[in-house]
């Protein structure tokens, strides 16, 4: 049954809620508008009011994920010092699990680099969230230059974004099912040892 509300940040958030259980549940690229208003509930004209495309979710999604990984980042930065390597990451790693397991937008991101391999829009959105994320681990490796965790010499910019990537690589791999934060922590432990 399709209701209507006059909450306007309740409805935002259900809307938000039903593209991220659709998209999970049938991929990003093929869920429609019609698909997101059936889930959520709410008549078309107050979904269609708050998001008339599915990209201005994506943006809103790109937008929650920057806040949230970058604020996890920012806040274990605040630590002094730095926890080891493996530690850092470990934490990190349990981190996003549990902001999957909780439905948060993060589920959703590698099928948003997917679509932002061929939709401009969604490319954009994507871009500024790597950015963001990408300049925060650059942050924790010149904090890690500063400590003396790396060599004085360290290109923090290539150390960054090599951690970057590195994550990128495990939220991928963790989504499909077969890595683990405590398989990322363990295996960065030996290597760096």
């Amino acid at each position: 049954m399709q209701t209507t509300s006059n909450d306007s940040v309740t409805d935002r958030q259900l809307i938000v809620k039903a593209a991220i259980a659709r998209f999970l549940k049938q991929g990003l690229p093929v869920t429609t508008m019609a698909d997101i208003i059936e889930e959520s509930g709410l008549s078309p004209d107050v979904v269609l009011g708050h998001f008339p495309a599915k990209n201005d979710i994506m943006r809103v999604l790109g937008n929650a994920n920057t806040v949230t990984a970058t604020g996890a980042l920012r806040e274990m930065l605040k630590e002094s010092p730095l926890p080891p390597v493996d530690e850092f990451v470990g934490r990190l790693a349990v981190f996003f699990e549990k902001s999957v397991e909780s439905g948060d937008p993060v589920s959703v991101t590698p099928q948003g680099w997917g679509v932002a391999l061929y939709d401009p829009e969604v490319n954009a959105i994507m871009t500024e969230v790597v950015a963001s994320l990408r300049d925060a681990w650059i942050e924790v490796a010149e904090r890690m230059v500063e400590e003396g965790r790396l060599p004085a010499e360290a290109d923090p910019q290539d150390v960054g974004r090599t951690f970057f990537s590195l994550f990128l690589g495990f939220m991928l791999q963790s989504l499909l099912g077969d890595v683990k934060a405590d398989h990322l922590r363990r295996a960065l432990h030996a290597v760096l040892r």
